[in-house]
């Protein structure tokens, strides 16, 4: 879990907890949550140990990390569908990391959810 520090006056984010921002506001931890839904299906073949690994890998990469840092810091770690400011957050990718890995990495195909809303979104 990434630890985010945001200040409750001006909702500016900060990496490392300050005694108070440069506004003077007092910061509150945000806490950014890691959460892959992923849909089981019976006739899917199961993975190989080397191509999970191989997913882990990436997915704990610094460019991943970038990535979820750059779509939570545009989206002001607000959830995009409940609007729900900090709590528990996760970066979705709009269009599926499997299917358009060229897409991976580009902030445009990210949004920021709640946990909630993004297992409501893999749900359906």
């Amino acid at each position: 879990m990434e630890k985010m520090f945001r200040c409750q006056r001006c909702k500016k984010l900060c990496p490392v907890k300050d005694a108070k921002c440069t506004c003077g506001g007092v910061l509150e931890e945000v806490v950014l949550v890691a959460f892959y839904a992923k849909a089981a299906t019976k006739t899917k073949k199961l993975e190989s140990w080397e191509e999970k690994r191989g997913k882990r890998k990436e997915r704990s990469s610094e460019e991943y990390s970038n990535w979820r840092i750059a779509v939570f810091t545009r989206d002001q770690l607000t959830c995009q569908e409940c609007g729900q400011e900090g709590g528990e957050l996760s970066a979705h990718h709009i269009k599926p990391w499997a299917t358009y890995p060229a897409f991976r990495y580009v902030v445009s195909n990210g949004q920021t959810l709640c946990l909630v809303c993004h297992r409501k979104l893999h749900e359906a």
